[in-house]
């Protein structure tokens, strides 16, 4: 491997730059994108939604099912605490679902 030599003014300036990144947001990615993609292999949302039937209101059961087997998979939360876990994620980019929808499962809407 062939080093490449950089003058102090450069090593300043590079130094610098680094310094002045900023951390605006993080998102789960990885993970959640390995679960949801094995849950649409299997069809999972289809499954579900085929058994529950899908209501008038919300997302589908069907959507629901998957997205909280994944939650308890990576970050155990309660039904209320999906609802902020959720838009932490980079699931309402995958999915298309987007964040705040109405997740009605009786704990209330947002």
């Amino acid at each position: 491997m062939r080093q490449v030599q950089i003058n102090q003014r450069q090593r300043a300036n590079f130094e610098n730059l680094i310094q002045s990144i900023e951390i605006e947001q993080t998102k789960e990615f990885g993970d959640v994108a390995v679960y949801y993609h094995l849950e649409r292999e299997f069809g999972l949302i289809e499954i579900f939604d085929q058994a529950a039937g899908k209501r008038n209101q919300g997302v589908s059961v069907g959507f629901l099912t998957p997205i909280m087997a994944i939650n308890r998979n990576v970050e155990p939360k309660s039904k209320r605490g999906i609802l902020d876990w959720y838009p932490q994620t980079a699931l309402p980019e995958i999915t298309g679902v987007e964040a705040g929808v109405n997740f009605e499962w009786g704990v209330g809407a947002r």
